[in-house]
C-alpha cells in the first residue's frame, strides 16, 4: 500500500480538530501520515495537536506563525513524504472510506489526480450532496484542459450554477511527486480569492490524467467563524 500524506491546515479548531483527525485515524486506508500544521492559533488547537501526535504516531504537528491556510498547507507540502497527498480542513472531516475510494479510483485509472465531491453540512445538522459536476471518467491530453481546467475557472455562460467545478484542494487526492517536481505551491490565501484554485490550475497543467469519481464523502462543514466564511 502506498503512503498517503493527510496534510490539515489548523487554525482556531479547538472545537473541531479532534473529530477531523478521529475521522482521519479511522480510515479503511491505514497508511497514511497526518501532518497537522497550526498556523499560529491563539486558542488550544496547538496543544490539542501536540496531544493527539502523543496518542498516534503517524500523526506529525508542525507550529508556524499565523500566514493562512494556504501557507500552512505549504508547510505540510514541505513535510510530505507520502507517494500521493490529500487536503483536509480543520473544521471538516471525512467518511471512513474517503481515501480508500479515492485511491483506488486513481490507481485503477492510472490518473495523476483524482476529483470527487462533498457533502455541506451546515450547524442545524441540513446536509445537500455535491457531487462533482463534471462526467464521471478519466479526462487525458487536451481533455484536462478543455473539460477539466476550464470548468474549474468558470462554466459555460448556458449553466445553472455559478460554479460548475469546485476549486477547492480538499476531495481530492494528488500525485506528490508532480507536486514537489514542478515545485507547485499555494499562494496567500489572504491576497487571493481562492488560493485553491491557482493551485489546482498550475497542478492541471502537469497532469497527463485526471479522474472523476462520484465520491462525496468529504464533509464540508459551514463554519461562520472561518476565514472562508469571513
Amino acid at each position: 500500500m502506498d503512503l498517503i500524506s493527510v496534510v490539515v491546515p489548523v487554525y482556531n479548531a479547538e472545537k473541531y480538530i479532534r473529530r477531523c483527525v478521529n475521522s482521519i485515524q479511522n480510515q479503511t486506508y491505514h497508511n497514511l501520515e497526518i501532518i497537522l500544521v497550526d498556523d499560529g492559533s491563539p486558542d488550544k488547537s496547538g496543544q490539542i495537536c501536540d496531544q493527539l501526535s502523543k496518542e498516534d504516531d503517524r500523526i506529525r504537528v508542525v507550529h508556524k506563525q499565523n500566514a493562512g491556510p494556504g501557507f500552512a498547507r505549504n508547510a505540510g507540502i514541505e513535510l510530505m513524504t507520502g507517494r500521493y497527498v490529500t487536503f483536509i480542513d480543520s473544521d471538516d472531516w471525512i467518511d471512513a472510506s474517503h481515501i480508500e475510494n479515492l485511491y483506488n479510483a486513481l490507481v485503477l485509472a492510472k490518473a495523476d489526480l483524482c476529483i470527487g465531491g462533498h457533502t455541506i453540512v451546515y450547524e442545524s445538522g441540513e446536509k445537500i450532496v455535491h457531487p462533482a459536476n463534471l462526467e464521471q471518467k478519466v479526462y487525458r491530453g487536451d481533455e484536462i484542459v478543455t473539460q477539466v481546467l476550464l470548468p474549474l475557472i468558470g462554466p459555460e455562460p448556458d449553466y445553472p450554477n455559478d460554479v460548475q467545478l469546485e476549486p477547492s484542494s480538499s476531495m481530492s487526492l494528488y500525485d506528490a511527486q508532480i507536486i514537489k517536481d514542478h515545485n507547485i505551491r499555494f499562494l496567500n490565501g489572504k491576497s487571493v480569492v481562492s488560493e485553491d484554485l491557482y493551485f489546482n490550475m498550475d497542478y492541471l497543467q502537469q497532469s497527463s490524467s485526471v479522474v472523476i469519481m462520484d465520491e462525496v464523502g468529504y464533509f464540508y462543514f459551514v463554519n461562520d467563524q472561518s476565514i472562508s466564511r469571513k
